[in-house]
């Protein structure tokens, strides 16, 4: 079977129904699966049985001394005992899977019986029946199985990023909240499926795995909610799992963080915008675990975000520095990027902030180098070709760049390499320059959250193109910079610099649980303060992300200074940009496409925002555009 990390489908809607174990705040709490000796049934089920836990996984549910837990009035022969899968080359058992299923699980469970076929050489994958009883067969239960109260008290004795493969009575239960888990199950249970002398294949009628994800050391307590709704569990990369609830309230939320810190969590950091909630915790229980909780009242959503405790920043606002400390002028510069194509595609960005202190934080980059076509403007107004293509040199500028701005002498100093996701025309520079200038700069981190590309689909790009170019990215830091530090950032954090802040609005996490169609969905957006000045930075986000954003963060989203959503081309939405309304407006495009090209220009049908932000009736703004090298003192 691939192994491959899944997004969870739409099997998870069934698991809304599976509130009970989630929902002991209400008296009146029902579940269409377990009754009230669900608890009782489920404690039975983990006791007396031989629990598997591999070497990077956290069994939540075992004896820490021993693999095998018993209870004082077992029978000993009971773990002698096996279940016979297949006989005389003929299955005893059928496949149960949910009524709705993702695509992603449908092709789990048919990877699996292609895989069972193989070991077997029967095959199941005409024997899959969704919640039907198929005579006298037995039955191997996949998922969240409307009607099987087997399937159900599994699914609720474990945590968010747990499995289980439990034998009960005569059926096979293969729990997870999410697809890419169940594949992991179903990885197990093909395992214990063994082979005897007589030529039939056996399980253990003891077995029982109970298994923690990777990344996730203590097991994340329940979310508690009276008539919420679990949206689903989102593998998103970095060894973290999103949880999603809708329709629930600030006291459920508050009450989660109360809950997080009975099981040892500790409170690390906390944040408002404008209504919104955000927190940190974290555990040093294992190996260490974070949790990032997200509350949103306007769409009475909670987000919680956990797993392996990537770098964490500090938490106290820096202040800007004073006396002979201050070494420059804080700035925002839009760094001139050559590679702005004459067709407006992938023009790229490159934002570097410097900091009082003489230290950068640069954004994104732009393309690799490659050929360009530049264009100039005659006398005339005309725009015509500026001779033959060449060869651009963006790295050697921004570098030249940082050193001719360096008031410190010896190597520039990058605070922060900041990448708003995974495009070539924005992480590309990023990765070539880090490469070509690995001896010449010195890097003290980067900030990213990419999606975990070979889990996620995107339907009209490659997310294994998106996912080779954050790798090589990555690989360069990792080799070559050893000693910077990695920030996955999640929304609702702050990253302090001295006299600078950086509060991060918007990563793909938000997205979930919609499929993501573009690589611009996974694009991240945030603000940043130097000084006085705030300079919103929107990266390539989509529509759909942007009405996100107004709805859920309205007036507080007024800054200064706005990125231009996507080079100017489609993506933006006219509240956002209303809301915002900033005084001056930054274009990574060329000046050619601004001055005429239809989409920016706004005059195409449905780029109304882009004649709403030029339109100097409605508000005399300052325009700069992305082939041209500005800075603004802050």
């Amino acid at each position: 079977m691939k192994n491959m990390l899944k997004p969870m489908g739409a099997v998870l809607l069934l698991i809304a129904l599976l509130l009970t174990g989630c929902n002991n705040g209400g008296e009146d709490a029902e579940s269409d699966f377990a009754d009230s000796s669900a608890g009782s049934t489920v404690e039975q089920l983990q006791n007396g049985t031989e629990t598997e836990t591999p070497s990077d996984f956290n069994d939540p549910n075992a004896n820490k001394d021993s693999n095998t837990v018993q209870t004082p009035d077992s029978d000993p022969s009971d773990s002698e005992k096996k279940l016979t899968i297949v006989s005389n080359k003929a299955s005893e058992y059928v496949l149960i899977r949910p009524r709705s299923i993702s695509s992603t699980m449908q092709q789990t469970i048919l990877d699996f019986t292609d895989d069972l076929k193989k070991k077997t050489g029967v095959d199941l994958s005409n024997s899959m029946y969704a919640d039907s009883v198929n005579g006298k067969k037995k039955e191997i239960l996949i998922g969240a199985v409307q009607g099987r109260s087997e399937s159900a008290e599994v699914l609720q004795s474990l945590s968010y990023s747990g499995y289980a493969v439990r034998v009960v009575g005569e059926k096979i239960i293969v729990s997870a909240y999410s697809d890419n888990l169940l594949e992991e199950a179903l990885n197990k249970l093909l395992v214990a499926i063994q082979k005897e002398e007589n030529g039939d294949f056996t399980i253990s009628a003891s077995y029982a795995l109970t298994a923690e994800a990777s990344g996730a050391s203590v097991p994340l307590p329940l979310y508690n909610t009276v008539s919420g709704i679990l949206e689903g569990v989102y593998y998103c990369g970095n060894e973290n799992y999103e949880v999603s609830f809708k329709e629930t309230n600030q006291s459920e939320y508050e009450r989660y963080l109360n809950a997080l810190e009975s099981k040892g969590f500790t409170e690390y950091t906390t944040n408002a915008i404008g209504s919104n909630l955000f927190a940190t915790y974290v555990s040093d229980e294992g190996d260490g675990t974070a949790v990032y909780t997200m509350f949103y009242p306007n769409s009475a959503t909670c987000k919680i975000v956990y797993g392996a405790r990537n770098y964490l920043p500090g938490t106290e606002e820096m202040p800007a520095p004073t006396g002979s400390a201050i070494k420059t002028t804080p700035s925002i510069t839009q760094f001139g990027v050559e590679v702005m194509y004459k067709i407006n595609s992938a023009p790229g960005m490159n934002y570097v902030i410097q900091l009082a202190d003489g230290r950068f934080i640069l954004i994104d980059g732009g393309p690799a180098d490659g050929s360009v076509q530049l264009m100039k403007k005659e006398p005339n107004g005309t725009w015509v070709e500026d001779g033959e293509p060449k060869e651009s040199q963006d790295a050697k500028n921004l570098y030249d760049f940082l050193c001719d701005r360096n008031p410190n002498g010896g190597k520039p100093v990058i605070a922060a390499w900041i990448i708003t996701h995974a495009h070539g025309d924005h992480i590309g520079l990023a990765t070539s320059f880090l490469s070509t200038y690995k001896n010449d700069v010195t890097l003290e981190m980067v900030a990213y959250n990419f999606p975990d590309f070979d889990s996620i689909s995107i339907a009209n790009e490659s997310a294994t193109t998106m996912g080779s170019l954050a790798r090589r990215f990555e690989a360069v830091v990792k080799n070559y910079h050893r000693t910077a530090k990695t920030f996955i950032f999640h929304t609702g954090q702050k990253l302090y610099f001295p006299g600078c802040n950086i509060e991060f609005f918007y990563t793909h996490e938000d997205f979930f649980p919609n499929t993501i169609p573009w690589g611009n969905h996974t694009s991240a957006a945030f603000r940043i303060t130097l000084n006085d000045t705030t300079f919103m930075v929107l990266g390539d986000c989509e529509v759909s992300l942007n009405q996100q954003m107004a709805e859920t963060y309205g007036s507080v989203l007024k800054s200064d200074i706005m990125q231009i959503v996507h080079h100017g081309a489609n993506g933006a939405y006219l509240e956002l940009y209303q809301l915002i309304d900033p005084e001056i407006c930054l274009w990574p495009c060329s000046t050619w496409a601004f001055e005429t090209n239809p989409q920016q220009l706004g005059t195409q049908s449905g780029y109304g925002f882009n004649a709403w932000i030029r339109d100097n009736t409605v508000k005399q703004r300052t325009h700069y555009l992305g082939d041209v090298t500005t800075t603004i003192p802050c």
